[in-house]
């Protein structure tokens, strides 16, 4: 039987939060909450996901931050940024991060296949290393 991949929800507001665990609930995923960017930096300091789903924008440490501060840890596991709005600023400072996807929080019905996505992909680049 396959392990549970781990999915770390990052997003200041509770109901986003409840609202993606929903929308993945067909999947064969556990998932972990943090409220705000430095519970989650704990929680990744301690455990190991598979993917991360992550507001862009909350209070003591942002999305983009948290992305920053994991990659200096040497943790490249893959993140799904959402936010209530594109912003092209946003874009820019997520390109080139390696494993990376946005989408709106209108399209949250989307993520359970980008996550997919993210991590197959992830996992085969590392498989290639």
């Amino acid at each position: 039987m396959k392990n549970l991949e781990s999915v770390l929800i990052v997003d200041d507001e509770a109901d986003i939060r409840e609202a993606i665990v929903l929308s993945n609930r067909l999947t064969h995923r556990s998932f972990k909450e943090a409220a705000n960017g430095q519970e989650a930096l704990e929680l990744l300091k301690a455990e190991t996901f598979d993917a991360i789903i992550c507001d862009v924008t909350m209070p003591k440490i942002s999305g983009i931050e948290l992305l920053k501060l994991t990659r200096e840890l040497g943790i490249t596991t893959p993140f799904v940024f959402i936010s209530g709005h594109a912003e092209e600023d946003v874009f820019a400072q997520i390109d080139n991060k390696g494993s990376v996807k946005f989408i709106e929080k209108t399209s949250i019905r989307q993520l359970p296949q980008v996550v997919t996505e993210l991590i197959e992909n992830h996992q085969l680049q590392k498989s290639m290393r």
